[in-house]
């Protein structure tokens, strides 16, 4: 708009100098507007890169924070605990809520870690909230006895768990790469 501006006052001012006759005092007048005029532009071409600095610098920031939130607080592994609102004298590990939201699911609880499948070999995690993320990937089924696992929708699985809270039943989780691959409800 200034440009426009400038550039309509520049013309002016030429014709101006063209009707009254050039004087040396009309043509400083039309060099400095011209100067201005480019001072102007100039102006507006830094304040574009330095929109477009800030754009970058904000997009990397956003990137940054999806980046770290797609990792879960807890390290690859498998992890056990149970459907109880606190702990008994038969199950050290519980779990006091269970929040499912789009790309993962915030667990207050307290886990025992699984090394190498052997049972014998378990690891206290101490009770805390955390956030566990999800993927299209993620198997969430339910077994028990010798029976294969009943695979589940993440829908049903939801609703499957909020049924069984505080039941005793056990829940397993197994992350890999920072994802978890499968969530398990077990008798």
């Amino acid at each position: 708009m200034k440009n426009k501006i400038s550039l309509a006052i520049l013309c002016a001012l030429v014709l101006t100098a063209t009707a009254c006759g050039t004087t040396e005092s009309t043509k400083e007048a039309v060099e400095t507007e011209a100067e201005s005029t480019e001072t102007a532009t100039e102006i507006a071409s830094t304040e574009a890169e330095s929109t477009e600095t800030a754009t970058e610098i904000a997009s990397t920031e956003v990137e940054s924070t999806e980046e770290s939130a797609a990792v879960s607080d807890l390290a690859d592994g498998c992890y056990e605990t149970y459907l109880l609102a606190e702990p008994s004298e038969f199950a050290e590990q519980y779990v006091s809520s269970i929040e499912f939201k789009d790309s993962s699911v915030v667990i207050d609880a307290s886990f025992f870690q699984i090394e190498n499948n052997d049972w014998d070999n378990r690891i206290g995690v101490d009770k805390n909230v955390y956030t566990i993320v999800l993927d299209e990937n993620t198997q969430f089924t339910a077994s028990g006895g010798d029976a294969d696992p009943e695979q589940m929708t993440r829908e049903e699985f939801e609703s499957y768990l909020k049924d069984l809270i505080n039941s005793g039943l056990g829940l397993e989780i197994k992350i890999e790469n920072g994802v978890a691959t499968v969530m398990d409800i077990y008798s």
